[in-house]
C-alpha cells in the first residue's frame, strides 16, 4: 500500500490487524471531485494524559506522550486516518484534525480551521484475541489462561486430574460515531455504527466530512447575520 509523503511521518511502523473481508455498511455518499486548487489538512495526534501545573495551579494537557500516539497506530488505524486526510482534500477542506486518544483505544476527533472548529466523532477499532482458560474440576476459577487452544491442551496432557477448556472471546470494541446537523438542531443522538472490516470503517468517512461542511455553511450564515446587525 502506498503511503504518502505527509502521512509517513505521521505513521510509523503500525502493526497488522485483523481484517475481514465482509462489509456491513453500504456504500457512502461519493466525496467531491478533486479541486484544482489542493487545500491544506492535517492531523495532529495527543493523548488525553493530564498533569498538575504549579505555576498556574491547574489541570494541564501533558504532551509527553503525544508523540507516541501515531507511532503505535495498527495497521487498519493508519489506513483509515491516511484515508480521512485524503477525502478531506477532495472535498476541498482546508484546516487540520486533532486527535485524541484515551486509554480504551478511542479516538475522539475534531476539526479545526482559522475560523471554525467543532467535535467530529469517535472511533475504535481495538478486537481482543480470544483466551482459553484451563479450569480443573470443580474450581470456581481457571488455573491458567493461555492464547491459544493447542497450549491450553497441552498443559492438561501434562497435568493429572480432570480439567475443562473455557473458550473465552476477545472483547470486541469497534464502532465508529458520527453526527448530522439535525443532532445540534433537536438532540438527535449520534449515529453509532459497528463495521466488521476496514472498509466499513473507509464507507463512514463521508459522513464526518458532510457534517463538518454543514456546519461550516452554518457558521457562515451566523457570522454574515452578526455583521449585517453591526452599525
Amino acid at each position: 500500500m502506498k503511503i504518502f509523503g505527509f502521512i509517513k511521518n505521521i505513521f510509523h511502523n503500525p502493526s497488522k490487524d485483523t481484517v475481514v473481508k465482509t462489509s456491513d455498511l453500504p456504500a457512502a455518499k461519493q466525496v467531491n471531485d478533486i479541486p484544482e486548487t489542493v487545500p491544506s489538512i492535517s492531523v495532529r495526534f495527543k493523548t488525553r494524559d493530564a498533569i498538575w501545573d504549579e505555576k498556574t495551579q491547574q489541570i494541564i494537557h501533558d504532551t509527553s506522550n503525544d508523540a507516541l500516539v501515531s507511532k503505535e497506530l495498527t495497521f487498519n488505524e493508519s489506513l483509515f486516518f491516511e484515508k480521512l486526510i485524503n477525502y478531506s482534500k477532495n472535498s476541498n477542506l482546508n484546516g487540520f484534525f486533532e486527535i485524541e486518544r484515551n486509554t480504551f483505544r478511542d479516538y475522539i476527533v475534531y476539526f479545526e480551521s482559522n475560523t471554525f472548529s467543532c467535535y467530529v466523532g469517535r472511533v475504535n477499532f481495538y478486537i481482543g484475541n480470544d483466551k482459553y482458560a484451563v479450569k480443573k474440576a470443580g474450581a470456581s476459577r481457571a488455573s491458567r489462561v493461555f492464547d491459544s487452544e493447542k497450549q491450553a491442551k497441552e498443559y492438561i496432557a501434562s497435568r493429572k486430574g480432570n480439567y475443562t477448556i473455557e473458550h473465552r472471546s476477545g472483547e470486541d470494541r469497534r464502532y465508529l460515531q458520527y453526527l448530522t446537523v439535525k443532532s445540534d438542531i433537536d438532540d438527535t443522538p449520534p449515529t453509532i455504527i459497528n463495521p466488521k472490516d476496514i472498509q466499513g470503517y473507509l464507507n463512514a468517512i463521508p459522513f464526518w466530512i458532510d457534517y463538518i461542511k454543514e456546519l461550516q455553511v452554518k457558521d457562515k450564515q451566523r457570522m454574515q447575520r452578526l455583521k449585517s446587525l453591526k452599525y
